[in-house]
Order: structure tokens, then C-alpha cells, then sequence
């Protein structure tokens, strides 16, 4: 079959028939003003004049401004319910050439995209991300007149929020778990152990606490002081510490006779109960050590609870430790210990003060704790 001339005069009306055109080559229709194309699936399409119409790609004549990046967006990291930001960077080659900006997203490893709802400025941000967002790929489709360009693309990673508690009762540091930002920080000092000559004194340690700004990798370093032990006058309870980013808290252990724990440094704090003194012929209970924070409440055992220090005992129960006092063979954190008169004394929790009664099992005081939270 001859080949079709590629410039067309058409004088009735009526579109050329696209048996008239040779692939890919351009005509142009004197009488209507119109540039034809057919494009590679014999489909026949108006570039120009004539009413205009719909012009595929790549067949579309006009400006072809160049976009250039200079800044790609980049992946990014955040815990679940902040928000993320993603930009790109770009300019065209000629002045007047405005540039527009659809950001799209892939749910599958940048395999398909899709639009972003909203999404057309050169910044992207996204609020309250959640987990299941996480690894979700991101891209911007740049245009300038006929010119299109897309940017790399960058994943975001969403990290579990990080809320995580430690109880700490021998060692010397520990490491800042990575996505921490804060750490909440609780010296409890030992408790006071009885007191013979006193009938049942055994006061309680003080308790320190801070909070610091941190990263995750950094060490931070403590000590925990031990329980007094049982005598004429009761051993004293030793000091808790922890030291971190040059500045030391102190939880005071409970001293003897009638002094409980102190406490220094940090945020604040609260000094160690004291002991309620002798009971040691009173009624079906006998003397119980003073607990962490005051005296509290004396449950049905006997023992005082702890009183909470500035959320000490959340962050104790997240680490998995016991916080009710249930009377049971262990006791809650920081309670006093208690003596059942003629029976067997139940011991004194982390800092409490232990207990006496003529005939009974004598109780140390608690040993210290270091309790962490961190965000």
C-alpha cells in the first residue's frame, strides 16, 4: 500500500481518516488549522486548532521546561502518634514555568502508587501515625508545563510508643533503651532493720527522684543501698544513688531509733516513714516498720503501705513489680513489715522498715531499689 501524504487539506468537514496518516508523523490541516497525529496504536488524535481535543502521550507538543531536584525527601523515623515531614526541593529551567506537586504513596514496597489525598505543595506532613503505617514509601510527582519529574522516594518507619518501666535491685548501670527521649529516675534507700531496745522501731527509707532528657545507648549509673539488719537497736538501712549527666539523687536508708530515710538531690522526693513504736502487747497485731513515704494506712496484717512518690508506684507495677498490699509472704513495694503478736512477723517490702514482737520471727529492714521509666 503507497504511503500517505502527511500533509492533509481537508475542504468539507469532518476529521481525516486515520487511514490517511503514516505513524507517528504529524499532519496538518490547512483548512481547519489543526495538527493531527497517529500514535503507535493506529488510534488518530488532534494536537492543535480545530476545537482542541485530548492528546496522548508521548504525542503532546508544547513547553518542556527542565525540573531539576536539588533536595530529595528523606526517610524518616517517628513513635506512634507524632507526625512526619517529607520535602523535595526543585526549580525549572525557565522563569515563567511554575512548578505543581502531587505527593503519592505505596503500601507495597513502591511496586503501585497512588495519590495523596490533599498532598500538592512541595512538603508533606503526616499526624498521629500509627504502626501499621510503618514502612510505607513516599514520592512527589513534580510538573511544569508538559514536563514531569518524580522524586525519589523515602520510607517512613513508625516505632512502638515507648513507655517502659525497670526495677533495679543489685548492679551498677544500665543502658538507655534506644527510642528513649526521658527518664524518670526513683532512689529508694533499705529500710531500718528492728529495734529490740525499742519494741519494734524500724523506719523507713527516703526516696529521691528526677527526670533528665536522654538517648537511647547512653549509661546511666546507681547504686542500691541494703536493709538494716536486726539488733539492739535496729541496723540502719543504706543509701540508694543514681548518678546520671553530672548530677547524683540520694534515697537516704532509714536510721536507727527514730529517723527515717532522708532524701537529697533531684526533683523532690520524700523522707521514710517511721515506725508506729512498740505494740509489742497490744492487741492481735504487734509492731510494723514504717513504709516508704509515711506510715499509710495499717492494713488488717498490720503493715503500711506505701505512700506513692510522684508516680513511683505505676512505674513499679509496669516493671512488674507488686504495688497492693495483700498481707501475702511478699510484701508490696515499700511497705513496712508487720508481726502478728505471739506469731510470725511478714517481711518489709523495698525500703520498709522491719518489725519485732517478743516470741517472733525478727525482720530486717527491705533492701533498696532503683526504679527507671523511661519515654
Amino acid at each position: 500500500m503507497p504511503r500517505k501524504n502527511k500533509i492533509i487539506i481537508r475542504n468539507g468537514t469532518g476529521a481525516p481518516s486515520a487511514s490517511d496518516f503514516v505513524t507517528g508523523e504529524p499532519a496538518f490541516d490547512s483548512s481547519a488549522g489543526s495538527l493531527y497525529i497517529k500514535n503507535a496504536a493506529g488510534t488518530m488524535a488532534q494536537i492543535t486548532g480545530g476545537g482542541g481535543g485530548s492528546v496522548p502521550d508521548p504525542y503532546e507538543l508544547g513547553t518542556y521546561p527542565l525540573i531539576t531536584i536539588s533536595a530529595q525527601p528523606s526517610a524518616t523515623s517517628v513513635t506512634a502518634g507524632n507526625s512526619a515531614t517529607f520535602t523535595v526541593t526543585a526549580a525549572a529551567t525557565l522563569p515563567t514555568a511554575a512548578i505543581s506537586y502531587q505527593w503519592q504513596v505505596s503500601t507495597d514496597g513502591g511496586s503501585t502508587w497512588s495519590n495523596v489525598s490533599g498532598a500538592a505543595s512541595s512538603s508533606l506532613t503526616l499526624t498521629n501515625l500509627q504502626i501499621s503505617s510503618s514502612g510505607y514509601r513516599y514520592r512527589c510527582r513534580l510538573t511544569a508545563n508538559l514536563s514531569q519529574i518524580f522524586s525519589s522516594s523515602a520510607t517512613l518507619t513508625v516505632n512502638i510508643g515507648l513507655n517502659q518501666a525497670v526495677l533495679l535491685t543489685s548492679g551498677t548501670s544500665y543502658t538507655v533503651p534506644n527510642g528513649a527521649t526521658s527518664m524518670k529516675a526513683w532512689a529508694v534507700g533499705g529500710g531500718q532493720g528492728y529495734a529490740a531496745n525499742f519494741g519494734g522501731y524500724g523506719n523507713a527509707a527516703g526516696v529521691a527522684y528526677k527526670t533528665w532528657s536522654v538517648s537511647g545507648g547512653v549509661t546511666v549509673t546507681y547504686s542500691v543501698g541494703s536493709g538494716g539488719t536486726s539488733g539492739v537497736y535496729g541496723g540502719a538501712g543504706t543509701d540508694s544513688t543514681v548518678t546520671f549527666s553530672g548530677t547524683t539523687i540520694t534515697g537516704g536508708g532509714g536510721k536507727t531509733q527514730s529517723t527515717g530515710g532522708t532524701f537529697s538531690g533531684g526533683d523532690g522526693g520524700s523522707a521514710g516513714g517511721l515506725s508506729p513504736g512498740n505494740f509489742s502487747f497490744q492487741g492481735t497485731y504487734a509492731a510494723a516498720g514504717g513504709a516508704v513515704g509515711g506510715t499509710g494506712t495499717r492494713t488488717s496484717c498490720g503493715r503500711h503501705p506505701a505512700t506513692d512518690i510522684s508516680g513511683l508506684l505505676a512505674a513499679v507495677a509496669l516493671a512488674g513489680g507488686k504495688t497492693t498490699e495483700d498481707c501475702g509472704a511478699t510484701a508490696a513495694f515499700g511497705s513496712g513489715a508487720a508481726a502478728v503478736k505471739y506469731g510470725t512477723s511478714l517481711a518489709a517490702g523495698y525500703g520498709g522498715g522491719g518489725a519485732y514482737i517478743t516470741g517472733a520471727t525478727t525482720r530486717n529492714g527491705g533492701g533498696g531499689a532503683v526504679v527507671l521509666y523511661f519515654t
